[in-house]
């Protein structure tokens, strides 16, 4: 299994993996992700996406988040323009998030206590992602390609405040793992790749610079589900 991606590890936020046999199916963490002052706004939650081995969301399901003194299941109901559930942190608050009704990694340490970063990050207003993927223990999948350097190919993802982005990467989160692609959201980084693929909504005149800097470029369809169908 490809390694998850946490990007909330300098916020002292883990994951906790749970112990299966092979051949047994859990729910296995693919991204934890402290959203950025744009894409959070303020708030002071936790985003819960829950999806199935080929990366279709799963509605219906349970999660489960504790906290000393505390806990609260959270229903992965939400359309699919935005994460699957979500849970509001309050102050003090240090939280759990897993699965239910299999055997889950966690992800702890989940809180909101950080300090001030810019407009939308403040002392009590920080949020994170977590997105699961039901799993089988013990599956061998193909190890990455490592022989290209990280910028010979690059993700653009659209602007990282639209609710569709986290769900571009949340459907994504596996591909960009198991291949080892470089991705984000600025077009300064792309123009250093050899090779482009564009998800999500882009102006024209990113196209324009790509074009210009003669970088071979792609576009994934935006439908979340024709754009697993077109990874696969």
């Amino acid at each position: 299994m490809p390694d998850p991606i946490n990007d909330a590890e300098s916020y002292g936020v883990r994951i906790a993996p749970v112990s299966v046999a092979d051949g047994e199916e859990y729910w296995r963490v693919t991204r934890v992700h402290h959203l950025t002052p744009v894409e959070n706004g303020g708030k002071h939650h936790i985003y819960i996406d829950a999806m199935d081995a080929d990366g279709n969301r799963m509605f219906g399901q349970r999660a489960l988040i504790t906290w000393e003194g505390g806990s609260q299941e959270v229903v992965i109901e939400k359309p699919l323009n935005e994460p699957g559930g979500n849970f509001p942190m309050f102050k003090w608050m240090i939280c759990r998030a897993e699965m239910m009704g299999l055997p889950s990694d966690g992800v702890e340490n989940l809180r909101t206590d950080h300090p001030d970063e810019a407009v939308g990050n403040t002392l009590f207003h920080h949020s994170f992602a977590v997105d699961f993927r039901r799993s089988i223990a013990g599956e061998d999948e193909e190890p990455p390609d490592t022989t290209q350097s990280a910028l010979a190919k690059f993700v653009l993802f659209g602007p990282p405040d639209l609710p569709a982005t986290q769900v571009y990467l949340t459907v994504l989160a596996d591909y960009l793992a198991e291949n080892a692609l470089a991705f984000g959201f600025s077009l300064a980084d792309a123009l250093k790749a050899g090779h482009v693929t564009l998800v999500g909504v882009h102006p024209q005149s990113t196209r324009e610079a790509l074009q210009a800097a003669n970088i071979i470029f792609a576009e994934l369809p935006i439908d979340p589900g024709a754009l697993l169908a077109a990874i696969s």
